[in-house]
């Protein structure tokens, strides 16, 4: 009956936080953001079901599987935000679940699903039309099926579950590269439980073999079948358009052309493009699409850290693409894939006679990877900072970008958007002062024309009478300078449009929308005839609808996730320096418990192992270990909490990487699909602690690892 009462008030639990989170987020709407080969073209691609559409209208630019879930969403007929929150609490509830059935209190489950879907990240993604709010919860679900793995042996039913949400995983993101090394660690883990329980290598390499083949196949399979599948629609029989043979190929050519300075986030550099052209005819013929105009828009898409460098930063190939197209050249798959062919065949053929100097062949990306070795420390730092990150607001990803017309129409039937929800409140704070010709009034207008805010209310602030002093008359009184400007903008213009200041005169002097200083703080700028205007725009906020008790307590509840971070942390690292030293204690409490007492007449004499440095590490490891997963339950907690750790360590490492040689990984939703992973670590760590240290001495034996190391030890019975 008890275990029948809490099995009730784990699920009511897990059902009142999912109420509170949507409560929190029920004002919250997908925000229609302008970025061409982001958001408008997974809302797009869904529109035809991904592979219904067609080549020459990039619908192979990347992979499948969001673009299925937005259909299947639309479908369905939830709004696509509402239906990405409920898959996020499905995965939830799956993994606190698992937790359960891994000999987990079920307070520990619930606390961890409250950790998962309450996460800042959670909220900044899934208002986006992003992949990273389906590869999220999917990860999640293949996490939740290698710990029920870990708790059961044999266990081939989550094995397949596990598969199908991997392969999903593959076709979600383009890093899918990290679907293999997640499968390896978890091998090694669950290797290393079923050591635990006493079991031969020989069962055990058969256990463990058996759940990775499963996984293998299953995800093999799946990449089978849609690389398949692309090529009847597409005609390339690969994973998306820039990962075809041809086009890697072209890629690794470019960067294997040393360079005489490496600009940070720059692989193919303008003297490595200039150095291309003089050995490749083919790559020469796109001179005039990266050299021109049409090259300068990459060069301003690139991070603001290296504007003055005027190169193109990121990926090569999607510029490489881009430029492929506009030449005329990327009819279809196969034209795509032989031009990028022949760049890469002349390129590697001009290194190989001498006339380029080149790192070695198909080592192009190492060499960008190891020139960047100097800065993974502060690009650890930067990533690893977003762990511990509080949510500073809820404006949506794109404040300063028009979005049009045509694209929110798609976005509104392919997501199911709510309309009262994507209308919205631009807030505009600021001063303005011009001496010649005072301002009296502030207003905005849309893109069409028509006046959206005014205020002629200008108030008086002591810190603009100190900061102009010099320039006010004596006598005038307090400068009238200060605005606060409340703009209302309608769905069908997004956020563009012009700002007027309105002089004494009667003149209007405008200022684009596009030209407001971007980002928080006060940037003076001048404006008018012979710039007399002075302006600083020093808050601009977007808000969608009213701001109620929903956001202001999801403002509060965000924000102290990440001082909570912060304490679970520094618990955690207290429970990995406790552990070792009270284990220790305890082994010693055992061996003097009667040291009077004889010991037996015939002892069966100890059998020392070969001397080896593996085994020599094993046994160090065992013996460090063997006070916190001794028992069976023990171990497989420990295991959870390695696998949680070690699929964050490894897309934190691919990030750091990220960060320091192609792109900044700062952002948050990068880190997302494993952000929540680590806190639910630190938990289960903190709760083993304290259950190792709560456990009685008797359960305490030798170190874990004695049966792979040979030794054997005394067992209880053995004394009189």
């Amino acid at each position: 009956m008890r275990g029948r009462d809490s099995g009730t008030l784990f699920f009511l639990a897990l059902a009142l936080q999912s109420a509170l989170k949507l409560w929190l987020v029920h004002g919250h709407e997908i925000a229609a953001c302008d970025y061409p080969f982001d958001d408008p073209w997974y809302v797009t691609a869904s529109t035809h079901w991904y592979w219904w559409g067609s080549y020459a209208t990039d619908a192979f630019v990347r992979p499948p599987a969001y673009p299925l879930w937005i259909a299947l969403s639309r479908s369905s007929g939830f709004p696509l935000r509402l239906s990405t929150e409920l898959l996020l609490f499905a995965a939830g509830g799956v993994f606190a679940y698992a937790l359960v059935r891994a000999h987990l209190p079920k307070a520990i489950a619930a606390i961890a699903f409250g950790l998962i879907i309450f996460h800042p990240f959670s909220v900044y993604v899934n208002d986006g039309a992003m992949a990273d709010s389906l590869y999220a919860p999917m990860l999640l679900f293949a996490i939740a099926g290698m710990v029920a793995m870990l708790a059961r042996p044999g266990y081939w039913q989550a094995a397949v579950w596990t598969g199908l949400c991997l392969g999903i995983v593959w076709y979600t993101r383009q890093e899918n590269s990290l679907v293999v090394p997640q499968i390896a660690l978890f091998a090694v883990i669950a290797a290393w439980v079923r050591a635990g329980e006493g079991i031969s290598r020989r069962e055990i390499v058969r256990q463990v073999g058996a759940l990775v083949v499963i996984l293998s196949v299953i995800v093999g399979g799946m990449v089978l079948v849609v690389r398949t599948t692309n090529y009847r629609a597409f005609g390339a029989f690969a994973d998306r358009e820039l990962d075809m043979p041809g086009f890697v190929a072209a890629q690794e050519a470019l960067l294997q052309i040393t360079q005489d300075r490496r600009v940070r986030w720059v692989g193919v550099s303008r003297q490595s493009r200039q150095r291309a052209y003089a050995v490749s005819p083919t790559f020469r013929l796109l001179e005039p699409y990266f050299e021109g105009a049409k090259g300068r828009i990459w060069e301003a898409l690139s991070p603001p850290e290296i504007a003055s460098e005027r190169e193109i930063a990121g990926r090569f190939g999607w510029p490489l693409r881009a430029a492929i197209h506009w030449a005329g050249y990327g009819k279809s798959a196969a034209d795509t894939e032989a031009f990028a062919r022949r760049i890469a065949d002349e390129i590697n053929t001009a290194c190989v006679g001498g006339q380029l100097q080149c790192a070695p062949m198909s080592l192009g990306t190492l060499a960008l990877v190891r020139s960047s070795l100097p800065r993974i420390p502060a690009s650890a730092a930067t990533v690893g900072g977003l762990l511990f990150w509080s949510a500073p607001g809820f404006d949506p990803r794109c404040p300063s970008t028009v979005t049009r017309s045509f694209i929110i129409d798609v976005f509104d039937a392919a997501a199911n958007r709510r309309v009262p929800l994507v209308s919205g409140v631009l807030r505009l704070q600021g001063w303005a002062i011009d001496f010649d010709d005072p301002v009296r009034a502030v207003s905005f207008r849309d893109p069409e024309g028509r006046v959206l805010a005014t205020t002629n209310q200008l108030r008086a602030r002591p810190d603009l009478d100190a900061a102009f002093r010099d320039k006010i008359e004596v006598g005038s009184g307090p400068l009238l300078a200060a605005f606060d400007l409340r703009v209302p903008f309608p769905k069908d213009h997004g956020f563009g449009g012009t700002f007027v200041f309105t002089v004494q005169s009667g003149n209007l002097i405008e200022v684009s929308y596009d030209e407001l200083p971007a980002g928080p703080g006060a940037v003076r700028r001048k404006a008018g005839v012979g710039g007399a205007l002075e302006y600083a725009i020093e808050s601009r906020r977007v808000t969608h609808g009213d701001v109620g008790l929903a956001d202001r307590a999801l403002s509060v509840l965000l924000r102290a996730y990440g001082y909570g971070v912060v304490m679970l942390t520094l618990v955690g690292v207290a429970a990995l320096i406790v552990l070792p030293v009270a284990g220790a204690r305890r082994r010693g409490q055992r061996v003097a418990i009667n040291p009077t007492e004889p010991r037996a007449q015939n002892p069966e004499p100890r059998q020392k192992p070969p001397i080896s440095i593996g085994r020599s590490g094993l046994w160090a490891l065992g013996s460090l270990l063997s006070p916190i997963c001794r028992p069976s339950d023990q171990r497989t907690l420990y295991g959870v909490v390695l696998l949680l750790l070690g699929i964050t360590g490894l897309r934190l490492m691919l990030l750091v990487v990220f960060d320091a040689s192609a792109w900044p990984g700062n952002d948050a939703r990068f880190l997302y699909p494993i952000a929540y992973l680590y806190p639910c670590a630190l938990l289960l760590l903190i709760y083993g602690a304290i259950r190792t240290l709560r456990r009685p001495t008797a359960v305490l034996g030798a170190p874990a690892f004695d049966h792979l190391s040979g030794a054997t030890s005394r067992p209880p019975s053995a004394a009189p």
